[in-house]
């Protein structure tokens, strides 16, 4: 049951208007911390991390996100991130308009519950962590 929703939701976010496909090569920064919110990210092939520089010089990685994985869901209500995406290898993603997202979460009763089961899976999973 998980499966399919989740398999719902991305289908659900690939068909959000003016989504586009991008690569991200390896080493390279999708988008670094202070930077504004324009987009959320959805992984279709790679490995990119969140990471979260500390005063020490050293960083946390918050999020490796993977094939079919929701990068930085939790910047939609943000105006800047709160950490840079580097791709671990060279990588693809599909960009959804930020806009787009919260738009579709406000008309589609089916597109916010799998998101809201998404994000409790999340929660949960990093609890366990």
């Amino acid at each position: 049951m998980i499966a399919i929703m989740l398999e719902n939701l991305i289908m659900q976010l690939q068909s959000i208007p003016m989504a586009r496909d991008h690569s991200v090569p390896r080493g390279a920064q999708l988008f670094l911390q202070g930077s504004p919110v324009k987009s959320l990210f959805l992984v279709i092939s790679g490995d990119i991390c969140l990471q979260r520089h500390q005063t020490d010089g050293g960083f946390v990685i918050l999020q490796r996100a993977t094939s079919g994985d929701v990068l930085a869901e939790a910047s939609l209500y943000s105006h800047h991130y709160h950490c840079h995406a580097i791709a671990q290898q060279n990588s693809r993603v599909c960009a959804l308009p930020k806009a787009s997202v919260i738009a579709l979460l406000q008309k589609d009763h089916n597109f916010c519950r799998n998101w809201i089961m998404h994000l409790s899976r999340e929660v949960q999973q990093a609890r366990f962590r």
